[in-house]
């Protein structure tokens, strides 16, 4: 009976994890995009000093939320790491190992990798468009 409560806790928290990816990769790619879009206006139209400011402060803004996103992507990872651990040793122990496939570890590891991209490739691009947007223009 222990094993299965421990079972149910440990898919239970492997759900949560994975919402919570979710919930960081679309608000940081939301933000990101936003905030590329409202910069790219801000500096290609204005030129004014309070223009520049509110640029600056949403530039810092988005480095600080992607760092944020980052940090908490690699320790969910971490986290999915340890818990998807202890459900194979849970099944070792219970012999019903063969029924897990351990290729889904990696699955994970390259869906990880997925999300860091998009993050860090919209964040990237948040950054850079409206610098260049504000040279060219």
């Amino acid at each position: 009976m222990i094993i299965e409560r421990l079972h149910e806790h440990i898919v239970e928290e492997l759900q949560q994890n994975s919402r919570s990816e979710v919930v960081f990769v679309g608000v940081a790619i939301a933000l990101n995009l936003v905030t590329m879009g409202v910069n790219s206006g801000l500096a290609s139209n204005d030129d004014s000093t309070s223009a520049r400011a509110v640029l600056v402060v949403t530039m810092a803004l988005v480095l600080v939320v992607n760092q944020v996103v980052v940090s908490g992507l690699r320790k969910g990872a971490e986290i999915k790491t340890k818990l998807l651990n202890g459900l194979v040793k849970m099944y070792q122990d219970e012999k019903v190992a063969d029924y897990y496939d351990l290729s889904l570890l990696d699955a994970y590891k390259s869906r990880f990798r997925q999300y860091l991209i998009g993050v860090l490739a919209t964040g990237v691009a948040s950054f850079i468009v409206p610098i260049i947007v504000l040279l060219t223009s």
